[in-house]
């Protein structure tokens, strides 16, 4: 990761995060591809992607509805040549319209808030949440982020750990838990970074694009404990 960047103005900025949120988002509607039957055809992949994009956009777009059905009417009637090409106009054209009616940072607040209230996971800050699966083992969950640097997300993640190493020493609940994974693409794609910030990395699947990274309590807290 380079350490050093160069001077960015809020357009620069925005251009940068409408760039990084349609990259994840292209991501996460490529394993949407990946997940269905093989010989599912190109007009009823655009329909799921749809589908589940206006689920999404119910609770993001509150204010403006009609706007957004509008957006989901246009893709539904694109043809597009690829699979390639439809995730990736997809990704490019919800990008472009969530962050033309919000800041970069209002929108990933409210994809990180409709996130969490819809898989119940506890927030820990912008780069982390969790959930407790059972008295002994804890899964973490990395929320979409676009507007951060790399130095900022690592700096932010890192924060996310040590307080969650406070809560597993304080919160009477977690007191049980014995392991701490994560299950994702993200890991799947950088494994050297999770295993830069402790974790250890197997289960990698290529054909669901996901990877394991786990870690024991015990090490996790001679990392990141108070």
């Amino acid at each position: 990761m380079s350490e050093e960047f160069p001077s960015q103005g809020p357009q620069d900025d925005k251009e940068r995060a409408t760039t990084t949120l349609a990259k994840r988002l292209q991501s996460m509607l490529d394993r949407y591809v990946r997940e269905m039957p093989p010989d599912t055809d190109r007009e009823t992949q655009k329909k799921v992607m749809v589908a589940r994009l206006a689920e999404v956009g119910q609770s993001l777009f509150p204010d403006i509805q009609e706007e957004y059905a509008d957006f989901i009417t246009s893709v539904l009637e694109t043809q597009f040549e690829t699979d390639a090409d439809l995730t990736n106009e997809v990704a490019q054209r919800f990008a472009t319209f969530a962050l033309r009616s919000n800041s970069p940072e209002e929108f990933e607040k409210k994809l990180r808030i409709h996130n969490a209230e819809r898989s119940g996971w506890i927030p820990i800050n912008e780069a982390l949440s969790y959930e407790l699966e059972n008295e002994t083992h804890i899964n973490l969950h990395i929320p979409a982020t676009f507007t951060k640097r790399p130095l900022e997300w690592s700096a932010l993640f890192r924060h996310g750990l040590q307080e969650l190493a406070r809560c597993l020493v304080t919160d009477p609940t977690l007191q049980s838990v014995q392991e701490l994974s994560g299950h994702s693409w993200i890991i799947f794609e950088q494994p050297k970074l999770a295993e830069r910030f402790g974790f250890t990395v197997s289960d990698r699947n290529p054909s669901k694009h996901k990877a394991l990274a786990s870690i024991s309590k015990s090490k996790f807290l001679e990392l990141y404990g108070p």
